[in-house]
């Protein structure tokens, strides 16, 4: 009761969370602030976020502010940016960003998704992202930045085991299976 968006209206359930996940956002971001490694894993989680969200909306065909809305603070790609991939053809998106950290993401994962009409790929590539910079988390020295790497590698593998369990479960078939777990 009494939240709001930007236009003062209650928004409906979809609206309410990306409200709270931005919010959820910035509050992370401060208070990891100072701390490279983990402005560099909340930065990361940003951007795919962003990425995937460019994506649903697109292919739930609705409107560009749908997109704004969705958007995550305090990542390296530009909200202006992303808006202006929107109206792209997805070639053109895969081809602006195949020369950054997101390229392979994007490239497969829009491959898959106009394959497949799914997320999937995409979904795990970005995951995959994260994993790779965790691991880099035990070659700092002397810093707590090891054992929260650890705690979030672990975090990982519990959602690889149940989304696994999930598409187990609905009788997916082993492409699927394969496509949901994130290896690091």
């Amino acid at each position: 009761a009494g939240l709001k968006d930007e236009s003062g209206v209650s928004p409906e359930p979809a609206r309410l969370d990306a409200l709270l996940d931005r919010a959820a956002q910035a509050e992370t971001l401060a208070l990891v602030r100072g701390n490279d490694f983990l402005t560099g894993v909340f930065s990361l989680r940003a951007d795919v976020g962003n990425l995937l969200a460019l994506v649903r909306v697109r292919l739930l065909e609705e409107e560009r502010d749908e997109l704004k809305l969705a958007l995550l603070p305090g990542g390296s790609i530009k909200p202006v940016r992303l808006m202006e991939l929107f109206n792209d053809e997805w070639d053109v998106v895969v081809a602006k960003l195949r020369p950054t950290r997101w390229g392979r993401m994007m490239e497969e994962g829009v491959a898959w998704l106009q394959a497949e009409r799914s997320t999937l790929r995409l979904e795990r590539l970005g995951r995959e992202l994260e994993l790779g910079l965790l691991a880099r988390a035990r070659l700092i020295p002397f810093g707590f930045e090891p054992l929260v790497g650890y705690y979030l590698c672990r975090e990982h593998e519990i959602g690889n085991l149940r989304r696994l369990d999930a598409a187990k479960r609905t009788g997916q078939g082993e492409a699927v299976c394969t496509e949901v777990v994130a290896r690091g």
